[in-house]
């Protein structure tokens, strides 16, 4: 499984080769490097920046099983007003990656089992909350399964129609404040929508810092249009005027054989 995964603002990427025992940690991670590219149907990138906070208490990660066709995307941000945030939404991305590693089935009841267990992770920490949004595409069956928690935004972009599809359109937001949080006895459990793709598209998850600054939401459509425009244009795009953490994750996707990704990192 190739993987790319921010904890914290810390970033790596590679090979999973062994899978974690403890859905809760990423201790045991062990990746190794890519090798030779190749042609890929699912390819992603990812990047965090910390903007003007002192601490960057995003995580997120994209995460690609290319044998079978399926690629998630995930991301979670600690929940300001409380402390520990970092360590919640690092938790809740490390019990992701490890349930999505392990699963040899995909639906929305795998994705719900998948949100209860990252709360239950965070909950041991016994401190701080996160966000947490999920997306996994399958090439396959053309379709995608997405699931929140909170108030960070998901789309599914559609190159050929150029549509930006909102993956999260019942997320806290328009409440205004969040009403649940992974880890907090606020939680309740995720919405979860499943819904089909077209031939060429991604999936994008980002956390507010993006979001807030891009009020059209039709420019996502622009900005992760190729190889040479992608998740780097978004956070340059907002970097000198976010007041927030800001991350942005991509997963492109090609329902055919053949293949356009071979230039992306994973």
């Amino acid at each position: 499984m190739r993987l790319m995964i921010s904890l914290a603002g810390k970033t790596v990427y590679g090979e999973l080769s062994d899978i974690p025992e403890d859905a809760g940690g990423c201790d045991s991670l062990n990746l190794a490097k890519l090798g030779r590219k190749r042609d890929y149907r699912l390819a992603g990138y990812l990047r965090s920046i910390r903007g003007p906070r002192e601490l960057n208490e995003d995580s997120a990660a994209v995460a690609v099983k290319e044998e079978e066709g399926r690629g998630l995307v995930a991301v979670a941000d600690g929940v300001g007003g409380l402390s520990y945030g970092d360590a919640a939404s690092s938790t809740a991305i490390c019990a992701v990656i490890a349930n999505f590693a392990k699963a040899d089935h995909y639906d929305e009841s795998w994705l719900a089992d998948l949100f209860s267990k990252a709360h239950e992770a965070v909950s041991r920490l016994g401190k701080g909350a996160t966000t947490l949004s999920v997306a996994l595409v399958d090439v396959n069956s053309q379709t995608v399964v997405a699931g929140n928690v909170g108030d960070s935004p998901m789309y599914l972009v559609d190159f050929e129609k150029g549509t930006v599809t909102d993956l999260t359109p019942n997320r806290d937001e328009r409440a205004r404040y969040i009403v649940q949080a992974v880890g907090h006895k606020s939680y309740v459990g995720p919405h979860i929508l499943k819904i089909p793709i077209g031939a060429r598209g991604a999936l994008l998850a980002v956390t507010d810092g993006i979001d807030d600054f891009l009020p059209d939401k039709r420019l996502y459509a622009a900005y992760l249009r190729g190889p040479d425009r992608h998740v780097n244009e978004l956070i340059k795009a907002v970097e000198n005027k976010t007041k927030d953490n800001a991350t942005a994750v991509a997963l492109y996707f090609k329902t055919s054989r053949s293949s356009l990704w071979r230039l992306f990192r994973i």
